[in-house]
């Protein structure tokens, strides 16, 4: 008979516990409307062992300055770590049934808002390098605490990962522990074919930590291998722990499109199914469902009288194919991004013509920036929050001030991804590329200016930006398209709304409102951020008043940049700025997030009453 260890009865209790948290995780995802399926359920065990039997932390400890600390590098699985957190006591488990909710801290990554989180997250590779001066601060205060980061392996291809483990290495960071989940997916499909990381043990070697290999769904091998941190002295130790995505529900075992997706009420009862089998496998009755509230509504976007229009990334896409079967130098780089950015048919018919650099920005921009210095015309595509953030510096010198004639793509932009967080909204990026030169700045309202931007980026023989979110949006009546020349969308003589990409349509809307009460606005359409069309601008300034709209900061978008015109022609106009303004962005959906800062047809109207009010 095998002689049962002193931690076998608490790998038994995880086990359990496990199963049961996978229940939890669904139902939080389904209430939610959204999440990262896959990678919450591949490294739920892993959360569970730390947390039910390595981490020297709890309810009662937060704030204790010799606990240890926890780092989720990969935030996009932050479902798991909330029902994690939510079992052991950090907050009550009935504040599951608001994440996602319009105005909840509970979004789509971690937020220090929420009880027992270290650090906001959500943007990958950030976490190992946190993590480094957590440990550096442990040793310099002369404290015994530990720093476990984990981390998703398709992040492994951000360079920030390797700079932050040669820091580690040298300082001998041996109260660091790099855990990685090694399942061997990411959004596009298997980690080998977008950027291939084996052989991984080797690499992490190299770069100076003491590795263990573990099978990541072995609750009492796992609590082995935590025991023994640090596996040398003076090094810091890597977890790699080998994973199944979706792991514990057959369906979603292994299978690339539960990334992102929320199961179906049908999907969501097979599942439950499955655990509940498993829990009696294990000598448990099921515990009882919780039976999710639905999901937020996404709000409609629009007003009676538009034509509902496509997302501006199909149709960007689409036209970039066109553009791409018609020439062959046309190239589009991707940072494991085919799929969000709609790319997917671009792949599939031409494979020779797409180069994937898997999840690395600023890989993306040298790459591209390389590739049109040898003649070809690329067009780098990535979420716009990380494309003008982390790349900012490739940007800079080696698209712009290299003249290098590169199409940016911004997909996303904005606050396109809604709940998921200030990680993921791009609300810094017309501020930011406004101030290095050379750089042409285009942001889509509707399907035909989406299509004509693609066609004009393609033209261009200098860098361009363009900036577009994944929502349809409805179609706009107006003149026809120019770079660099605003399009009047409506007419009229008493107040100006200029306004950029999808806000567009709230401000139509709010003027053709306003015409009812004899407010004639006239509504233009500010597509092109740079060069700014100074004459539309100016003779806006002559109205009676102008209401700026953006989905960007207040600070260095639209409406910094016209009431700088404006102010230069010496004319003294009321002005209006509407967008986001100087905080963290309130949490919610899209529409959610447009409601309450007012870009929507009667907050837009609202402005403009206050700002013409008294001016006659």
């Amino acid at each position: 008979m095998a002689v049962r260890r002193a931690t076998d009865g608490l790998a038994d209790e995880l086990r359990l516990r496990s199963v049961r948290l996978r229940k939890h995780v669904l139902q939080t995802i389904v209430g939610a409307g959204a999440g990262h399926t896959g990678g919450d359920l591949s490294c739920l065990d892993l959360l569970t062992v730390l947390y039910g039997g390595v981490l020297r932390v709890s309810p009662e400890t937060v704030d204790d300055p010799d606990r240890d600390r926890f780092v989720m590098s990969k935030g996009h699985s932050v479902e798991a770590l909330y029902v994690v957190l939510a079992e052991r006591g950090f907050f009550p488990a009935s504040d599951l049934a608001t994440v996602g909710r319009p105005g909840s801290h509970y979004v789509g990554h971690p937020t220090r808002h929420v009880p027992g989180i270290e650090q906001n997250t959500g943007a990958l590779g950030h976490g190992l390098a946190f993590g480094v001066g957590t440990a550096l601060a442990a040793r310099q205060a002369g404290r015994s605490f530990r720093t476990f980061v984990l981390a998703g392996d398709g992040e492994l291809a951000e360079g920030s990962n390797w700079e932050a483990s040669l820091a580690a290495a040298h300082h001998r960071l041996d109260n660091l522990v790099f855990v990685l989940d090694r399942n061997e997916l990411q959004i596009t499909g298997g980690t080998e074919s977008v950027c291939a990381l084996e052989p991984l043990a080797d690499k992490l070697r190299a770069f100076g930590y003491a590795v263990r290999e573990v099978g990541g769904h072995d609750h009492a091998a796992l609590l082995d291998v935590f025991a023994a941190v640090p596996f040398e002295p003076g090094r810091p130790s890597a977890v790699l722990a080998r994973t199944v995505k979706g792991r514990g529900v057959s369906f979603i075992e292994n299978d690339v499109r539960w990334h992102h997706r929320v199961p179906k009420p049908e999907e969501l009862e097979r599942a439950m199914a499955e655990l509940e089998a498993e829990e009696r496998r294990l000598g448990a009755e099921p515990e009882g469902r919780r039976v999710p509230s639905p999901p937020p509504r996404g709000g409609a976007t629009g007003e009676p009288g538009l034509p509902m229009g496509r997302p501006n990334q199909d149709v960007f896409s689409e036209t970039l194919l066109e553009l791409a079967r018609a020439d062959p130098s046309v190239v589009v780089v991707t940072s494991d991004s085919r799929g969000s950015g709609k790319l997917s048919p671009f792949a599939e018919a031409l494979p020779g013509q797409i180069v994937e650099v898997g999840i690395a920005e600023q890989t993306l921009v040298g790459v591209a920036a390389g590739l049109a210095s040898g003649g070809r015309k690329p067009f780098a595509v990535s979420p716009a929050c990380f494309l003008t953030a982390r790349a900012l510096e490739q940007i800079k010198n080696d698209v712009a001030y290299s003249a290098q004639p590169v199409r940016l793509v911004g997909i996303s932009a904005g606050v396109s991804y809604g709940a998921l967080g200030s990680t993921h909204h791009s609300t810094h990026d017309i501020a930011a590329l406004r101030a290095i030169p050379g750089l042409t700045i285009v942001v889509p309202a509707d399907n035909h200016e989406a299509r004509a931007a693609a066609r004009a980026a393609y033209a261009s023989t200098g860098p361009v930006y363009v900036r577009i979110g994944k929502r349809p949006v409805p179609d706009l009546p107006g003149t026809a398209f120019e770079l660099g020349r605003a399009r009047l969308v409506r007419d009229g003589d008493d107040l100006a709304f200029l306004a950029t990409g999808e806000t567009v349509w709230a401000a139509y809307a709010a003027a053709e409102r306003l015409a009812a009460e004899g407010l004639q606005c006239r509504v233009l359409s500010v597509h092109t951020l740079r060069p700014l069309d100074l004459e539309a601008v100016v003779a806006a300034g002559r109205t009676r008043g102008i209401v700026t709209v953006e989905e960007h900061s207040i600070a260095g978008g639209l409406g910094e940049a016209c009431a700088a015109v404006l102010a230069e022609a010496g004319l003294c106009v009321p002005l209006r700025r509407i967008g986001l303004p100087d905080e963290e962005t309130f949490p919610g959906s899209q529409a959610a997030i447009f409601e309450h800062y007012g870009i929507s047809p009667e907050g837009l109207a609202a402005a403009a009453r206050a700002v013409v009010g008294g001016r006659r």
